[in-house]
């Protein structure tokens, strides 16, 4: 699994470039907030949970320009891509899907009125996912992509514990992890999408560890433990719940635990730790029941079905409800769930075409060999969950490696596509 992030050899491959690339958006996506944070830390001024309008406001043209810059890169990654794809007037079925969702949203954009900018925070949402889906299912290659994501994930995952640690120092009362309103933020511009790269770290790791024998306790406990760490440090507990169980499953499958006992052990295993682990978490974040900050996510359902039904039947264009859209002030709808969101968006019946699609996703999950069964099973639980809780194409951080995972996972893309690092 060993291998340099760039080599001159490279160069001989004519799809390096977008390789490249898709490595370069990966890191930007994971730094977006390092230019708030050395204006935080030269001003004095670090502030939890997220960065005040003084520090964004004095972060100037290199902290947006850092921010940015993942935009940058997935627009010309998309274009790039696109053109390596397609030879007009040939245009692949699933670029013709996009480019039609894209045409229907900006109209109902245009026909609600809405702004520019909440086209735009729209497309963003949905982007990362679909260039990650197309990259990883065309790439012949994925053995090198997936291990110098690996490498770059624990680079990285060491560069955020660097920056919480730092954090907990400037803010003068030392590191005193995710009580109430002190969550600490990393190189993000706030505590819940270091959360989501957390268990997003998580979930590739342990699918690749639990796949690849060649991966090393040694080499994967203490990573996954720096993971859990930037959960708590987040004040995020359901990463820390969900995080734990995947990491408990992965390492049954590792040390061999074979029928009964794992038919056993993993799913009482999963709720006793589980259970416990949520007991703490509640208590230790200082955040209230957990059940009860969940109530939102019902709140949202009740929310959509009061809007007017053409609203509803129709959608109202891309960008409306997201969260990106909020914070611009173009769109005061707020929607806690992948689902909502999208029948806001788009209307009932591409909201149930995405429903579909999630269920024959879960099924090409599972369905597979009978190997990781259980584990399968919690990634699609677990993907069902975070749909069901937020919205889950704008956080670009467990998208991108979920969508990675899903690949691996998937003995039709393994048999096709060749990923000898996890048979």
């Amino acid at each position: 699994m060993k291998s340099r992030l760039f080599t001159k050899n490279d160069l001989k491959n004519q799809t390096d470039y977008l390789t490249r690339l898709f490595l370069l958006m990966y890191i930007f996506l994971c730094i977006t907030g390092i230019g708030y944070f050395f204006t935080a830390m030269n001003s004095g001024t670090m502030a939890l949970w997220t960065y005040s309008d003084e520090v964004l406001e004095g972060g100037g043209t290199f902290a947006k320009l850092i921010n940015y810059s993942k935009d940058v890169c997935v627009i010309i990654f998309t274009f790039c891509f696109f053109f390596k794809q397609n030879r007009f007037p040939y245009v692949m079925k699933e670029w013709i899907a996009v480019i039609l969702i894209i045409l229907y949203g900006l109209v109902l954009d245009l026909l609600n009125g809405q702004s520019i900018l909440c086209f735009v925070a729209g497309i963003r949402a949905y982007i990362y996912a679909f260039v990650t889906y197309e990259f990883c299912k065309s790439s012949s290659d994925m053995q090198t992509i997936i291990t110098k994501i690996l490498t770059l994930m624990k680079i990285l995952l060491l560069v955020q514990v660097v920056a919480v640690l730092l954090q907990g120092t400037i803010v003068g009362s030392g590191i005193h992890l995710g009580s109430g309103s002190y969550r600490m933020i990393g190189l993000f511009t706030n505590a819940g999408t270091l959360g989501s790269f957390a268990i997003g770290t998580v979930v590739l790791f342990s699918t690749i560890y639990m796949v690849n024998k060649q991966m090393k306790r040694l080499s994967y406990i203490p990573y996954m433990g720096l993971a859990l760490f930037l959960c708590l440090a987040s004040g995020s507990r359901g990463p820390f719940l969900y995080s734990a169980v995947f990491i408990l499953i992965s390492l049954a499958y590792r040390f061999n635990i074979r029928g009964r006992q794992k038919l056993l052990l993993i799913p009482v295993s999963a709720v006793t730790v589980g259970g416990a682990v949520l007991g703490f978490l509640v208590s230790y974040v200082e955040r209230g029941n957990i059940m009860e900050s969940g109530s939102g996510r019902f709140q949202a359902w009740s929310d959509l079905f009061n809007m007017s039904p053409v609203k509803i039947l129709l959608g109202q264009g891309f960008g409306v409800a997201t969260n990106t859209a909020r914070l611009m002030g173009v769109s005061d709808i707020a929607m806690d769930s992948t689902f909502t969101v999208v029948i806001v968006q788009f209307g009932v019946f591409i909201g149930l075409a995405f429903g579909i699609g999630f269920l024959l996703f879960a099924k090409s999950i599972i369905s597979g060999k009978s190997d990781f069964l259980w584990y399968r099973v919690w990634y699609v639980l677990f993907v069902f969950l975070f749909l069901f809780s937020g919205s889950l194409f704008e956080q670009y951080v467990l998208i991108v490696p979920l969508i990675i995972a899903a690949f691996i996972l998937n003995e039709d893309f393994k048999s096709n596509y060749g990923v000898k690092c996890c048979k």
